[in-house]
């Protein structure tokens, strides 16, 4: 995620010549993976609180998965396919994923099948993107996602030597 944030401002005009450049592929590219990795996050999430999450946020979570996907193919191919029509298909995709991810970060929180700091990092990296995109809002969202996945991790890895010291 964060490699589709640095290399915006490394080529700035990548929007203007969407895919007619190396460094338009490369954009385009990384932000395929970076929405596709959320869409996915979200459902690996969903899965382990599967448990606990209401048909409601199950709901939401689908949602959200295959609103940030969505996005992340639109993207690609308005910008190098050179559609300007799936365009809107790529905004009303980001607007319902934010949103959808927002509120998916709520209930994920309230669950308790995970620690709560998951679901709250998950909306305010959401809500960040949301409200302040331009002005860093998409860096917080890909620190939050990181901060997410390096939890789990840890999380994990603890849960592994607990079992090995038996």
């Amino acid at each position: 995620m964060a490699t589709s944030e640095l290399l915006g401002p490394v080529f700035p005009t990548v929007d203007s010549v969407a895919c007619n450049t190396g460094p338009g592929y490369a954009v385009n590219a990384a932000d395929l993976v970076k929405f596709a990795a959320i869409g996915v996050a979200i459902l690996m999430l969903a899965r382990v609180a599967r448990g606990r999450l209401t048909r409601w946020g199950k709901t939401v979570a689908a949602i959200a998965a295959v609103a940030s996907i969505v996005t992340g193919v639109a993207n690609g191919v308005e910008h190098c396919a050179h559609l300007e029509a799936v365009g809107l298909v790529y905004v009303l995709g980001l607007g319902v994923g934010i949103l959808a991810t927002a509120g998916f970060g709520v209930l994920l929180a309230r669950t308790g099948a995970l620690p709560g700091w998951i679901g709250w990092v998950v909306t305010a990296g959401a809500l960040a993107f949301l409200f302040r995109a331009n002005e860093g809002g998409r860096a917080i969202d890909a620190i939050a996602w990181t901060v997410v996945g390096v939890g789990l991790l840890v999380g994990a890895l603890r849960v592994a030597h607990r079992n090995q010291l038996g």
